[in-house]
């Protein structure tokens, strides 16, 4: 459940982020490369991504197995 709770509090974060991100052009106010930006963060959200993923298997299948073993 906690897993479950975080992703939603990611996702909440990510959207406030992203929506403030697109409606306030930072980059003309503090003269940020946007797309150097970018592409530095495209690895590191595909690392996060890959152990979130990770995350949600094992504990699907941690939970799945713990059922099977209760049901026998």
């Amino acid at each position: 459940m906690e897993t479950f709770t975080s992703g939603i509090y990611e996702f909440i974060i990510g959207f406030v982020l992203l929506t403030i991100g697109y409606y306030v052009d930072f980059g003309m106010k503090f003269k940020i490369k946007e797309m150097e930006i970018y592409n530095r963060l495209i690895p590191v959200s595909t690392i996060f991504i890959s152990i979130l993923i990770g995350i949600l298997l094992s504990t699907f299948f941690d939970i799945f197995v713990l059922m099977q073993l209760e049901s026998s």
